[in-house]
């Protein structure tokens, strides 16, 4: 396992990092369809598929550890699956640090948000950010472990470990704190009608205002965490455009 994941699984595994070091030499150990067919409660309890067991590695079996042990938790990039979904989780990995329940006013935040705009994956970037800047204040931080999925898996630390591991960077995984970023298109590049596509595609825009749309100087696309703002970026300059990235949270 490399250095970076031991670092990470130790921060926050903090105790039962013993545990699943123990975990860790048994796969080692052992064949990959033995090992499965022993802990197949442990990896359908993270929703991996058992089947696929050739591609089981150290990653997927932190994932699944720290899922069972409910130090971290997951969501579809498009949303949760139901309301109060992500709330109900951060209360119990509080509860890993003795704490009582989140106190967080769903209605609140909401208020705070134009839902006549919000695109599809917007929202939890968004509900990270704010639950964040809460958490904050008792000193504590939402830290998004990036593996390149559609699915977000988010923990919690405590302010002086997310200094520790933020920005600890593999070509497999990323850690990310919360922060919402938004993306500017400032260049539609040499192949123009490629873009103007993307951007009737996106924006659902009807032909006669296409021109006067993209006309404009600068044409924000997406704002959310780094996670949705690389995507999208990696999106717009295989076609050719150029962006501009700001913090905006």
């Amino acid at each position: 396992m490399n250095k970076e994941l031991i670092l990470f699984a130790k921060t926050l595994l903090r105790e039962r990092y013993i545990e699943f070091e123990a975990l860790l030499a048994e796969f080692e150990k052992s064949d990959r369809k033995t090992f499965v067919c022993r802990h197949r409660k442990l990896f359908e309890k993270a929703v991996f598929d058992t089947e696929e067991y050739d591609d089981i590695d150290e990653e997927t079996l932190f994932l699944c550890f720290a899922i069972q042990t409910k130090y971290m938790y997951y969501a579809d990039w498009s949303g949760e699956e139901y309301p109060g979904q992500v709330k109900r989780s951060v209360t119990n990995m509080l509860n890993n640090y003795k704490e009582s329940a989140f106190k967080w006013d769903s209605k609140k935040f909401e208020a705070t948000l134009d839902f006549s705009t919000l695109k599809r994956g917007e929202y939890l970037p968004l509900l990270f950010s704010a639950m964040d800047e809460r958490l904050q204040t008792s000193g504590y931080r939402i830290a998004i472990f990036d593996n390149m999925s559609d699915t977000y898996y988010y923990c919690l630390l405590t302010n002086d470990d997310m200094q520790l591991v933020n920005g600890l960077q593999t070509d497999r995984f990323s850690i990310l704190d919360t922060k919402i970023y938004a993306v500017y298109l400032i260049d539609k590049g040499f192949e123009r009608g490629k873009i103007l596509l993307y951007l009737k595609n996106k924006f659902s825009l009807p032909l006669n205002e296409m021109k006067t749309f993209a006309s404009q100087p600068e044409i924000m696309l997406i704002k959310g965490n780094l996670i949705t703002v690389s995507r999208e970026k990696t999106e717009v300059e295989k076609i050719g455009g150029k962006v501009r990235i700001e913090e905006i949270r």
